[in-house]
């Protein structure tokens, strides 16, 4: 008896008794699976000839198939294994190559017709390749065949489109949440992301922190400096504020010049030695980016469960210290005492 087609000898014709369709594709299964790099290499010729993947004329000979040989591999392994009438979907393995395929093709910046246009001269490339073989078939096995292939590219191209149409869709629901200008999150994302982590510490009875805070003067720095200056000085804040935090912490800017920091499981003394240490970084941060060194904040501290239990009274609580210490410095200034803001009795920030 026959054994059919071998994982890496030569093709042995399938045993008698064996419905034709089936013999003939596990043939051409078994060609494809021989011949997968040539096919990609033709894929990439007929783009460029055509000029209709632009993206591929910067990358190296390797990174143009990509991985468009191990996919072509398993699409010819699928080929030969009818699916049930009850499954629904294609083969996971062949999508997850598909999958793999289209990420590679993002990062090197193919937009979603791009990708979508070469698993169509895939189609074309593997249409030409049964044609080739057609003399050694009958016609109701190539049909049969390119019947089998349409499907199954079908899906493929259904699913990747859907996955890359389903990420771009969450990076734009991202930038929906996140300030145009710091990328720090906006105001409603802030409040939303505030509401799930007070849910999460009342269930595990843990602390958080909130820290409000603005930037001193600033509104001279725009008046004397100019908008543009103002911005980079935002912008530095931000880059300050991104880099201190830890994974699990978030910040947000609420307007203007004001932004707003949560400290997950924290403590106020732990909220007190970040501000101290957000303060000198920000001073180290302006100066050497030849912004103006002399720009300060002012800040308030806010703590659930002991001080507040809802983000709203939080953020009012965080927020009357804020202008407490704000109106401490200005004193300070004004007198002249050398006494750092926020540090006496009895306003607590």
């Amino acid at each position: 008896m026959d054994a059919g087609p071998t994982p890496d000898g030569p093709y042995v014709p399938a045993a008698a008794g064996t419905a034709p369709d089936d013999a003939a594709i596990a043939e051409i299964a078994h060609a494809l699976r021989l011949e997968s790099w040539n096919i990609a290499l033709r894929v990439v010729r007929d783009a460029s000839e055509r000029g209709v993947l632009p993206g591929l004329a910067g990358l190296g000979s390797t990174a143009q198939v990509a991985n468009l040989p191990a996919f072509i591999g398993s699409l010819a392994t699928v080929l030969t294994r009818p699916r049930p009438v009850r499954q629904i979907g294609t083969n996971p393995i062949l999508t997850r190559l598909a999958r793999d395929h289209v990420t590679a093709r993002e990062a090197a910046g193919f937009s979603a017709r791009e990708i979508v246009l070469e698993f169509l001269l895939l189609r074309r490339v593997l249409w030409r390749f049964i044609q080739e073989r057609s003399d050694r078939l009958d016609a109701a096995s190539v049909l049969s065949i390119e019947d089998r292939l349409n499907s199954i590219l079908d899906e493929v191209i259904a699913e990747c489109t859907v996955t890359y149409f389903n990420r771009a869709t969450e990076a734009l629901s991202e930038q929906g949440r996140r300030d145009s200008l710091t990328g720090l999150l906006n105001h409603q994302a802030f409040h939303a992301r505030l509401d799930e982590e007070l849910d999460r510490h009342r269930r595990y009875g843990h602390t958080l922190q909130v820290i409000y805070f603005d930037l001193d003067e600033f509104k001279d720095v725009n008046d004397t400096l100019g908008h543009a200056v103002g911005d980079e000085v935002l912008l530095a804040l931000s880059r300050v504020i991104s880099g201190s935090i830890r994974e699990s912490d978030f910040a947000g800017r609420m307007g203007g010049d004001e932004f707003v920091i949560c400290l997950v499981e924290s403590s106020e003394l732990a909220a007190h030695l970040f501000l101290d240490r957000l303060r000198a970084r920000l001073t180290a941060e302006l100066g050497s980016s030849g912004l103006p060194p002399t720009v300060s904040v002012s800040a308030g501290t806010a703590g659930f469960p002991t001080e507040a239990d809802d983000a709203r009274s939080l953020l009012v609580l965080a927020d009357e210290r804020q202008y407490a210490d704000k109106r401490a410095r200005k004193s300070a200034a004004t007198t002249g005492d050398g006494q750092e803001p926020g540090t006496a009795a009895p306003e607590r920030h």
